[in-house]
Parts: C-alpha cells; structure tokens; sequence
C-alpha cells in the first residue's frame, strides 16, 4: 500500500510538472505572436508606402488596437517575475514603433514622398524592432530557464521517489512472502507432532487403538485443510498485492514524459524481476498445496516441448543478462511432439531453469535441451545442464524430497523455500518418470528426466 500511496503521489507531481510546461510554452507562443503582429505591422505599412492603397493598411489598423491587450496579456501569463523588467522596458519601445509607423503613414497620405523616403533611410524603425527583438528574447530566455530548472528538480525528485517506491515495494513483499513461509511451516510441524502423540498413545493404550487413531486423523485432516486454505487465502492476497504493484508501474511508465523515461529503465528492471522473482515462489507454495490435497490434475497429450523450453528461456532472458550468463538451446532434428500437461511441463522447466540460474555464478552457461538415446526408444530425455556449484550424492534426494536447500546453495543465496524442485518431481512422477541429477560439487549439474513421444 506504501508503495501505491507514493506512486499516486508520484501521478500529482507529474501532472502538475506537465501543467507548468504547458504554460511555459504558451507564455513563449505569446511573445513570439506579439513580434509576429508587430512584423504584420511593419509590412502592412510598406504595402500602402509602395503602393498608396489604403486596403494594405487593415493589417495595421487591427496590430495598433491589439497590441497593447497582447502585451498586457504577456504580462499577467509570464511565470517568472523577474521577466517583467523586460515587458516594461518593450512597452515604450512598442509605443514608438506604432508611432513611427502611423507618422510615416501619414505623410504618404500627405503625399509628402521626399519626406517618406527620408525617414525610411534614417533607419530609425529597424533601430526601434531590433531593440524590442532584443527585450523580447531576453524575456523568452528567462523563461526557458526556469523551465529547465523545474525540470531538473523534478527528474531529481522522481529518481528519488521511484527508489523509494522499489525498496518499500519489494521489502513489503518479501515480508508477506516470508510470512506465508512460517506459518506454512509451522502448520506442518503441528501436524507432524500431532500425528506422532496420536500414534504413541495408540500403541500405549491398546484397547482405545482404533479410536484414538480416528481422532488423529480427523485432527491431521482438519489442520492439513487448515494448511492449503491458508496458504490459498495468503498467496492470493499476496498476488494481489504482486498485481497492484505491476499496475501502478505500469502507470507510472505510461505517466513519464519519454525523455525522463530513459534515466528510470534500470529502476524499472529491477523492479519488474524482483515481481517475477516473487510470483514465481508464490506460485510454487500454491501448487505444492494443491498437490498434497490431490487438486492438482494432469492431463498429458500432444505437446510441443521445444516451444515451452523456448518460452520458459525467454521469460528469463533478463535474469541470465543480469548474470552475464551464456544460455543455449540444443534440440535434435525431426523433433517429434511428447505427451504432457503443457502446464505442468511448463512449470516444471521453470523452477529448473531457475534453479539453474541462482546457483550459476557470474559469466556461466546453462544449456536446455532434449536428447533422443537408443537405450529409451520411445521416449525424449530433457535436461537443464549448468556450470554451477553442482549438488552432492547425499544432498540429491533430499532437494528432491522437498523443504531443504543444499549449503552451498544458502551461501550463493537467500532466497527460497525448497520446495520448487520437490513441486516438478512429484509432477515428473505423474507422467510417470523421475528426475535424474547428474554432476558432483563444483562440476555443474545437469536435471533431466523422460516424456514418452507422441504417436
């Protein structure tokens, strides 16, 4: 909520910013259409002085009653005080040019042409516009100034903001996330304790055995409800929470001018992989908690493998490039479909390729591919293969069991519950294989298991 309160914050102050622009650039138009009536001014006379048509002289007739509500209007709608001193400083100069004009007017009229062309030599009108060209453009630089200042603090503003925004957005989610976490772990210690007194006591009083054994699995039941409703009810509020965030970001960039746009991407990227970071774990919780009450259905056919590894890489581009990661794809030739839940599959492919990513140092390479081998006629082996920090043969099944992360894995990072790689066996089992770890510590890894080929 921290987050979105700022963000709307954010929408005012840019509102405002594109206000005073606006403004500023309609004080500049002003000026530049005085001097352009002034210029109509001056042609409209040398039109009648050439030719003695007085048809000529309704452009100037209209500029000399005009003008003094155009300056006046200058005035009240310039931003900055300071440039008043040049509007003062036009204003008699603006007067002694419409009279210049009218003088010379009327001695044509007077067809007094000698002293026409005399004062017209003088130069004593191009003397008058020069100078009032000249307060002119100190007024319009005094406003194109403090334009640029506005727009400094405010990009400086909002660099600022936005930093706040990501930090109080991500921290806030982590919390939720951890939260969820505990009380899902806690959940599943109560039942474990609860099952194991139940049990004892069943074997201890022999003649309440099979009573005492219902009320344990009535309780077991209860609180395993209790579990996935809770992590249902708390992964959903969180998604909301993912999806409020994604929105007023979304906002945001469509808010910001595109030249301020440019300074914030790398906020905005980092923004957008910590959200799909989170959604991913959340995800996970979620489907570890439909699998264990049975909700979540399998329903294998017809697949294209090769188009979910190219979609899962590519929704992961931005994670292997804050890396440095190399990654390739290697498919055979021919490639037939497998029989899978695309879904599943996909989900699957995921928490490998994430994995994957977070234990492959900087500068690593990471492979997804599918195999044809003579010795499983019948079937294609995918593989996620890496140059990571490898997994031992004692640590094998228990990343596959589900709640444990290897040591080496908690030094290279924090994050996770152990439960990703546990989700896709148990959703390997149900297309009936089993993912294979191969490598050793500090050699890499490659996870890979077996999809029957589409007749």
């Amino acid at each position: 909520m921290l987050g979105v309160a700022l963000s709307f914050f954010a929408f005012g102050r840019i509102e405002k910013a594109a206000a005073a622009r606006r403004h500023t650039f309609v004080v500049i138009d002003s000026a530049n259409d005085l001097l352009s009536k002034l210029k109509d001014a001056e042609t409209s006379q040398r039109g009648y002085l050439l030719t003695g048509d007085k048809a000529f002289l309704e452009l100037y007739l209209a500029v000399r009653y005009d003008i003094g509500g155009s300056l006046d209007k200058l005035r009240r709608s310039a931003s900055i005080r300071a440039a008043d001193k040049y509007l003062d400083a036009m204003a008699p100069l603006i007067a002694a040019k419409l009279a210049e004009l009218s003088s010379v007017i009327e001695l044509r009229r007077k067809q007094n042409l000698a002293a026409v062309i005399a004062v017209v030599r003088g130069g004593r009108g191009k003397r008058e516009m020069d100078s009032i060209r000249t307060e002119m453009s100190g007024f319009i630089q005094i406003e194109e100034r403090a334009l640029a200042q506005r727009d400094a603090d405010f990009q400086s503003d909002m660099r600022l903001m936005l930093s706040i925004i990501m930090v109080a957005s991500v921290f806030a989610l982590l919390l939720a996330i951890f939260f969820v976490y505990l009380i899902y772990r806690e959940a599943q210690q109560r039942l474990e304790n609860l099952v194991q007194i139940e049990t004892q006591r069943s074997l201890e009083i022999q003649k309440e055995a099979n009573t005492q054994l219902q009320k344990a699995n009535a309780k077991a039941e209860e609180l395993n409800k209790f579990k996935s409703s809770l992590v249902s009810v708390v992964s959903h509020e969180v998604g909301n929470a993912l999806s409020v965030m994604t929105l007023a970001m979304i906002l945001l960039e469509e808010k910001l001018p595109p030249e301020w746009l440019k300074d914030s991407d790398r906020l905005f990227n980092m923004i957008r992989t910590n959200i799909d970071a989170l959604t991913m774990a959340v995800q996970n919780l979620l489907n570890m908690g439909h699998l264990e009450a049975g909700k979540l259905a399998i329903h294998p056919k017809p697949t294209d493998a090769a188009e979910i590894l190219r979609s899962v890489l590519k929704c992961m581009e931005l994670l292997c490039e804050k890396k440095a990661l190399r990654v390739s794809l290697e498919l055979p030739d021919d490639l037939q479909r497998v029989r899978a839940d695309q879904a599943s599959l996909t989900l699957v492919i995921s928490n490998l390729l994430s994995n994957a990513i977070k234990y492959t140092p900087e500068n690593g390479l990471i492979v997804l591919g599918i195999e044809a081998k003579n010795s499983h006629p019948g079937y294609y082996r995918i593989y996620v293969k890496d140059t990571g920090i490898g997994v031992s043969e004692e640590e094998r099944a228990k990343i596959l069991g589900g709640h444990y992360r290897s040591e080496n894995g908690k030094k290279m990072t924090l994050k996770g519950f152990g439960i990703g790689l546990s989700l896709a066996q148990q959703i390997v089992e149900a297309h009936g294989s089993t993912i294979e770890i191969d490598g050793g510590l500090g050699k890499g890894s490659r996870f890979s298991f077996l999809l029957s080929i589409s007749s």
